[in-house]
């Protein structure tokens, strides 16, 4: 039986689109050959800003040194933050409602700047206005890891004493899901058209009907 609902932030909360994302780099002079060939090295250096291993301005200038040469810090900034779209006007209301019934947790893989945009876009810049819809939240700059790494699974179930098997994982990537799967979590995947929220739905009536 179901009891708890861990929802991803990005891509499921709030939407993001990678095509934008790297259109804005190619439009301040990032090359082409750093973004296609280089994707281990830049895997590499995202997973250490987003485990919060790496200082955003270290972060800053790593990016910036891919650039053109006039490339300020800001526009650095705001190309790397143009990832996010935006948040339905719906959704915090559907996730309050949800609450009421199941206890509701948000696990992302986050960095600071991607944080500091959500809070100060959707949030007014007050983490307590994100944090007050859900029983708990996991960042994955502050908790040193990351999905789909097994280990920040087991750290929020531990933290949340919940249960895998009794705690749906909603999350846009599938091998995160994948990786919650081998624990025993249950998953739903996101995609852009939401159709997750009507399988979410569907999935909590059966347990009452």
């Amino acid at each position: 039986m179901i009891k708890n609902i861990l929802f991803d932030l990005g891509g499921v909360i709030v939407d993001i689109d990678m095509e934008q994302l790297s259109r804005g780099f190619r439009s301040i002079g990032m090359s082409k050959w750093f973004m296609i060939f280089r994707k281990r090295s830049i895997k590499k250096e995202m997973s250490l800003y987003m485990c919060g291993k790496t200082s955003t301005a270290d972060f800053v200038a790593w990016l910036k040194r891919h650039c053109g040469k006039n490339t300020t810090d800001k526009e650095i900034c705001d190309t790397f933050n143009s990832v996010l779209i935006t948040m339905p006007d719906h959704i915090l209301g559907m996730i309050d409602q949800l609450h009421e019934q199941h206890p509701t947790y948000l696990l992302s893989n986050i960095n600071d700047l991607h944080y500091n945009a959500v809070l100060d876009r959707w949030f007014g810049g007050e983490r307590a206005n994100i944090t007050q819809h859900f029983d708990k939240v996991f960042f994955s700059h502050e908790m040193g890891l990351e999905k789909p790494d097994p280990e920040i699974f087991r750290q929020v179930a531990q933290q949340s004493d919940i249960r895998p098997e009794e705690t749906v994982f909603i999350d846009d990537t599938q091998e995160n899901l994948d990786s919650a799967k081998r624990l025993g979590f249950h998953t739903l995947l996101a995609d852009r058209e939401r159709k997750w929220e009507k399988e979410l739905r569907d999935l909590l009536s059966r347990q009452t009907n």
